[in-house]
């Protein structure tokens, strides 16, 4: 009975270990965030997604709340030079920008969520992201604790030092999509089916994640039937395309040369 005694004990105090760990890396990474510029382009997509279609009213509402949600300095930094001032400066330049962003509709949706918690777009942002490094800091612990203890107590260090700490404070949906993509790799082997599921939502996190969908039926092949990997692999394809076709996206090339080789434009619609 004692070793049992024992191995209770040293699961409830790693438990309390990796709650008090992930509160903090949440907290810290909320209060911390890096307010990168992204953040304009999700919440401007995010006020489009709850209706506002006039260009004028959407630059300003968007701007009203980055303002809400940042210091004086952040909110310079963010409207000043170039590329940046462009787009504060003309609402047309902003409504460009949202086929960039208005593909990740599950990052979208979950900020405006967010937002009744932070009372802004952009806190909501925040905050999605700081919850997702928190959760994937829980299934990292998840994955490695039933073969090390000690590796598991050390994993949260290493995984701060790999990145997730930056992560958890970006404007991004990166997390988001870390986080589905590893919570399905997990249930793979017990639970087939709901690994499917998230396997199929990966693309309305982030459409690239499509990628990682055909490793996703090697993984589930014998697990689940035929026909519902290929119902998982139809449905990502058309998420992609569709979330594409919907937002008015511009398209790979474009994007690789918007991000490598012009840099940001203003007016990305205009880019031959």
């Amino acid at each position: 009975m004692k070793p049992l005694g024992n191995t209770r004990a040293l699961k409830l105090a790693g438990l309390v270990y990796l709650a008090v760990l992930s509160l903090v890396l949440v907290l810290n990474s909320y209060t911390r965030n890096h307010h990168n510029w992204d953040v304009i382009g999700y919440t401007a997509a995010a006020y489009k997604l709850m209706g506002e279609t006039g260009t004028d009213r959407l630059s300003a509402r968007t701007y009203d709340d980055i303002r809400r949600a940042t210091a004086p300095e952040t909110f310079e930094k963010l409207t000043t030079g170039g590329y940046r001032a462009a787009v504060y400066q003309d609402p047309e330049a902003l409504r460009q920008q949202l086929p960039f962003y208005s593909i990740r509709p599950l990052y979208v949706a979950l900020s405006i969520a967010g937002s009744k918690l932070t009372g802004t777009i952009a806190g909501g942002t925040a905050l999605v992201s700081a919850l997702c490094g928190g959760l994937l800091l829980i299934l990292g612990w998840a994955a490695v604790s039933p073969r090390s203890i000690a590796l598991a107590a050390l994993l949260p260090f290493a995984l701060y030092e790999a990145g997730l700490g930056s992560l958890a404070r970006l404007s991004t949906p990166d997390g988001l999509a870390a986080l589905v993509a590893l919570a399905a790799l997990l249930l793979c082997q017990r639970h087939p089916r709901p690994a499917m599921l998230l396997f199929a939502l990966l693309p309305l996190a982030r459409t690239d994640f499509v990628i990682l969908l055909p490793f996703a039926a090697l993984l589930l092949h014998g697990r689940v039937p035929r026909l519902w990997i290929a119902a998982m692999l139809g449905f990502g394809a058309a998420t992609v395309v569709g979330l594409n076709a919907f937002s008015g996206n511009y398209g790979y090339l474009r994007i690789f040369d918007f991000t490598l080789v012009s840099g940001p434009q203003p007016y990305p619609a205009e880019m031959k």
